[in-house]
C-alpha cells in the first residue's frame, strides 16, 4: 500500500492519499475524499498504470502551473516561464505547461519574441493536447499568427512611407538645385556687372576699397593717412599697435560736410600724445580726434594724454562742439572707450579739455563727445577727463552745454559707462543785460527730450563728477547742474542712479540743482553711482574713497563713523 501526503480541502490540515483505495481521510476534520476529485481540479488525468510516484509529480506539475498562471496575472513573465519548465520538468506530457512557456515567452501573447524558441514549445502543446483541448491550443497560437501579421502590414506600411518621402525629397532636392543655379548665375552677372562698372567707371578704385576692405595700421602717421582719405571714409580702420603721436597737433578727422563713417577697432590698443588743432572756421566747428562721426563705430579703443585748447578772444559769436573722441556724432556706436588716468585717490586726468572764450553764442563740451544725436548709442566706456572753461563778455544770450560724457544728447543713448573727471565752467560776463543758460551733468549736460523719459536714454551709469561752477559779481546764470544729467525730463521717476552729495550719504536719483542769477560763486561736489546692487555700490566707493568706510541702507548710502 502506497500513500501520498495532502492537505485537506476543508481544514487545511494534512491527510494520506490511498492510491490502493484511490481515497483519503482528513484525521482532523474526518473528511474523505476520492483520488478523481482531487486530480480533476488540476486537470491531471491518470491512468489504472500510474504509480504514486507518477501521481506526486502530476500534483507537483499541477502546482507549478497555478504558480506560474498566477505570474502571468502578474506579468511577471520571467518566473512564470521559470514554473512552466519546472512544470514540463515534473509533467513532460501536460500540454498547459508548454503553452504556458508560449505565453511567458510572448508576454501572454503580446508580443513577438525577438527568436523564435518558443514555436517548439508550440508544437508540444498541440502534440500534447486531446482531440478536445487542441481546439483550445490552436485559439491561443492564432493570436500570435496575428500579431505577426500586423507586424508585418505595419513594416510594408513603412517601407511605403518611407519610400515616398525619399521621392519627395528627391523632388525637392531637383526643383533646389534647379533655382539654385538659377541664383548663382544672377549673382555672377551681378557681381561682374559690378567689377565691370567699377573698371569703366571708378576712379583708382581698388577692389577693397569697393568692399569696405580693412586696413591694418601700426604708426601714427599711417592712422592719418588713412582717416583722412576720402576713400577710406567707410573703411575698416584695425589699429595693430599702440600709436604714439608725440605731441604733435593735428586737424580733427571728418567734418560736418564730409564725416569718418566707417569703423575703428583699436583692439585694445592705445592713441596717446595727441595735440587738437582748434583753428575756427565757419559758424560751426567740432573739435576732437574725429570732428563729425556718422554711421560709424569706434570701439576697443585707449586714449591718453589728448589735449585741446581753445583760446581766443575772437569778437565774431560762434557755435561749437568739443570731446576728446568727437566734436559730433551722429546715429554712431561707440563702445569699450576709455581714457586713461593716473593717480591714487582721486584719479588725475590725462585728457584735457580747455577753452577760454569770448562772445559766444553756443559752446557744448563733452568729456568723450561734445554732442550725440540720431540714436547714437554709447556704451561700456570709461572716461576721465578734465573740462575747464572761462566764457566772457558775451554780447547774446549764451547757452552752454557740458556734460562728463556728452554735453548735448539728442534722441541717443549713453549706459553702462563711468565718469570720474572734473567739470569747471567759469562765467565771467561784465555785460549785465545778458544771461547765460548753464546746463552742466556727470554724464550729461542736457538731454533734448521733454516728451519721453530721460531715463530711457540715460541708464545704468556711474558718475564721481566733482562739478564747481563760479559767476563773477556781474554774470547773471541760469544754472541746471545735476550728477547725472543738468536737464532732462523725468529722470528720477524712473532711472536708478544714486548720487553722493558732500562726503558722507548717497541718495537715489539726483534731483538737478537749479540756481538763478548766482551772484559771487557756487561749488558742490556730487558723485553719482548707479545700480541697486549694494556690494557694486560698496566696492566703488572704497576704490574711490580708500580712507572710508560705507554702509548700504535701504535707497541709502551713507558713511560710517
Amino acid at each position: 500500500m502506497s500513500f501520498i501526503t495532502l492537505k485537506c480541502k476543508n481544514c487545511g490540515s494534512q491527510m494520506s492519499l490511498n492510491t490502493e483505495s484511490h481515497s483519503a481521510t482528513c484525521t482532523h476534520c474526518g473528511s474523505t475524499f476520492l483520488l478523481a476529485d482531487l486530480l480533476d481540479e488540476q486537470d491531471i488525468k491518470i491512468t489504472e498504470a500510474s504509480t504514486p510516484k507518477d501521481i506526486e509529480k502530476k500534483l507537483s506539475a499541477g502546482e507549478e502551473l497555478k504558480k506560474g498562471e498566477t505570474c502571468i496575472f502578474q506579468a511577471n513573465y520571467e518566473e512564470a516561464e521559470q514554473h512552466f519548465k519546472k512544470a514540463i520538468e515534473y509533467d513532460d506530457t501536460n500540454f498547459r505547461a508548454y503553452l504556458g512557456v508560449v505565453k511567458a515567452k510572448t508576454q501572454n501573447l503580446n508580443v513577438i519574441p525577438s527568436n523564435d524558441d518558443y514555436l517548439e514549445y508550440a508544437k508540444c502543446a498541440m502534440h500534447f493536447a486531446s482531440f478536445e483541448d487542441q481546439v483550445y491550443v490552436k485559439s491561443e497560437l492564432a493570436k500570435i499568427e496575428l500579431l505577426k501579421r500586423e507586424d508585418i502590414r505595419q513594416k510594408k506600411a513603412k517601407r511605403v512611407k518611407a519610400r515616398h518621402e525619399e521621392l519627395k525629397k528627391n523632388k525637392k532636392r531637383e526643383i533646389n538645385k534647379f533655382f539654385t543655379k538659377i541664383t548663382i548665375i544672377i549673382s555672377v552677372i551681378f557681381v561682374v556687372g559690378i567689377l565691370l562698372g567699377n573698371f569703366l567707371f571708378g576712379k583708382d578704385k581698388g577692389w577693397d576699397k569697393m568692399f569696405n576692405s580693412t586696413i591694418d595700421v601700426t604708426t601714427a602717421t599711417q592712422f592719418i593717412e588713412a582717416l583722412n582719405s576720402d576713400e577710406n571714409k567707410s573703411a575698416t580702420i584695425n589699429i595693430k599697435k599702440d600709436l604714439d603721436f608725440d605731441n604733435a597737433s593735428i586737424n580733427p578727422i571728418g567734418s560736418a560736410s564730409k564725416p569718418f563713417s566707417g569703423k575703428v577697432n583699436g583692439n585694445g590698443h592705445t592713441i596717446k600724445n595727441v595735440i587738437i588743432s582748434t583753428q575756427e572756421s565757419g559758424t560751426y566747428n567740432y573739435y576732437g580726434l574725429f570732428g563729425c562721426l556718422s554711421n560709424a563705430t569706434i570701439s576697443n579703443l585707449v586714449l591718453d594724454n589728448i589735449v585741446i585748447n581753445s583760446h581766443t578772444d575772437s569778437s565774431q559769436p560762434s557755435s561749437n562742439c568739443y570731446g576728446i573722441l568727437a566734436g559730433m556724432a551722429t546715429n554712431t556706436v561707440i563702445k569699450n572707450v576709455k581714457t586713461v588716468a593716473s593717480g591714487t585717490t582721486f584719479p588725475i586726468p590725462t585728457c584735457e579739455i580747455s577753452i577760454i572764450k569770448e562772445n559766444i553764442t553756443s559752446s557744448t563740451v563733452g568729456g568723450l563727445v561734445g554732442k550725440i544725436t540720431s540714436s547714437t548709442r554709447i556704451s561700456n566706456v570709461a572716461v576721465n577727463t578734465y573740462l575747464t572753461t572761462d566764457y566772457a563778455n558775451s554780447t547774446n544770450v549764451a547757452t552752454v552745454y557740458h556734460g562728463g560724457i556728452a554735453g548735448y544728447v539728442d534722441k541717443s543713448f549713453i549706459t553702462s559707462s563711468l565718469y570720474d573727471g572734473e567739470i569747471e565752467p567759469i562765467i565771467s560776463n561784465s555785460n549785465t543785460s545778458n544771461t547765460f543758460n548753464l546746463y552742466v551733468g556727470g554724464i550729461a549736460g542736457y538731454v533734448n527730450d521733454e516728451a519721453t523719459d530721460t531715463s530711457e536714454f540715460i541708464s545704468k551709469n556711474i558718475s564721481t563728477a566733482t562739478i564747481e561752477t563760479l559767476a563773477n559779481n556781474q554774470a547773471k546764470a541760469n544754472q541746471n547742474i545735476g550728477g547725472i544729467v543738468g536737464h532732462g525730463a523725468n529722470l528720477n521717476a524712473k532711472a536708478t542712479n544714486y548720487c553722493y552729495l558732500g562726503e558722507t550719504n548717497i541718495s537715489k536719483n539726483t534731483n538737478p540743482l537749479e540756481q538763478d542769477n548766482l551772484e559771487d560763486s557756487s561749488a558742490s561736489n556730487l558723485f553719482a553711482i548707479f545700480t541697486d546692487d549694494t556690494d557694486t555700490i560698496t566696492s566703488k566707493l572704497a576704490e574711490i574713497f580708500p580712507a572710508k568706510e560705507w554702509e548700504v541702507v535701504g535707497t541709502t548710502v551713507n558713511l560710517k563713523k
